[in-house]
C-alpha cells in the first residue's frame, strides 16, 4: 500500500511538472503582437519566397508600408514601441 502511494506521488508531481513546463512553452509561444508589424512581416514573408523577378517589386511594396506605419505611429510614443517590438520578433 505504501508503494502505491509512493507511486502516486511521484505521478502526481511529473504530471504537474510537465504541466508547468508546457504552460512557459505556450507562453513563450505568445510574442508580442502588432496588427501593423502582422502586415509588414506578411510583406517580408512575400518578398523572402518571391522569385527574382517580383523580389523588387514586393521590396518596394514593404518599403511603402513601413513609412505608412511610421508616419501613422509617429505622435504615439507607446504603440510605437509595441510595434519596433514586434517587428523585431517578426525579423
Amino acid at each position: 500500500m505504501r508503494k502505491l502511494l509512493n507511486h502516486s506521488i511521484v505521478l502526481k508531481n511529473i504530471v504537474c511538472s510537465v504541466g508547468v513546463l508546457f504552460s512557459m512553452g505556450l507562453q513563450s509561444c505568445s510574442d508580442p503582437v502588432h496588427p501593423d508589424s502582422e502586415r509588414l512581416c506578411r510583406c517580408y514573408t512575400q518578398q523572402f519566397r518571391a522569385d527574382s523577378i517580383r523580389v523588387d517589386v514586393i521590396g518596394d511594396s514593404c518599403r511603402a508600408i513601413y513609412i505608412g506605419i511610421i508616419k501613422s505611429l509617429e505622435n504615439d510614443a507607446e504603440e510605437m514601441a509595441k510595434f519596433e517590438e514586434a517587428l523585431d520578433v517578426c525579423r
